[in-house]
């Protein structure tokens, strides 16, 4: 269901970025990102065809790592950069010009680790046993 989510919340975006657009529309909206699971969504709305059937002309741009992402964005090689918090703050600082958020599809309290019993001290530990996804829970 998040991933249904996150697709809302990006075609809503890409729909006001275009619809705010004080000048001429582009011929397409450069989408820039790299290859990270988390984005696997923006392929999804392609393949389901939402950014056609919402009239946006959007190329999706694979970049080999996040490094390559925010230069590209300060290059004006891509409209919309999919990337970190972090690479938006540097980018918004080494362009001087004010950016917007638009989607949010992960978010993290630190960074992700795994979690095991004291008597595991090392991943080769692990070998041959059940691991078991628990959903995180947000300390507010």
């Amino acid at each position: 269901m998040t991933k249904y989510v996150s697709i809302v919340v990006l075609v809503i975006a890409f729909i006001f970025v275009t619809a705010c657009s004080q000048k001429a529309p582009q011929k397409s909206l450069r989408v820039g990102f790299n290859t990270w699971p988390g984005y696997e969504f923006i392929y999804l709305v392609r393949m389901k065809g939402l950014y056609k059937k919402h009239g946006l002309d959007v190329k999706l741009v694979e970049l080999n790592v996040l490094g390559d992402v925010r230069p590209a964005f300060e290059r004006r090689q891509i409209d919309i950069m999919a990337s970190t918090m972090v690479e938006m703050l540097i980018a918004a600082e080494n362009t001087g010009h004010p950016l917007r958020l638009i989607a949010v599809s992960d978010a993290s309290n630190g960074s992700d680790m795994l979690l095991t019993r004291k008597n595991i001290q090392a991943v080769s530990q692990l070998k041959g046993k059940k691991l078991v996804w628990k959903e995180p829970q947000l300390m507010c």
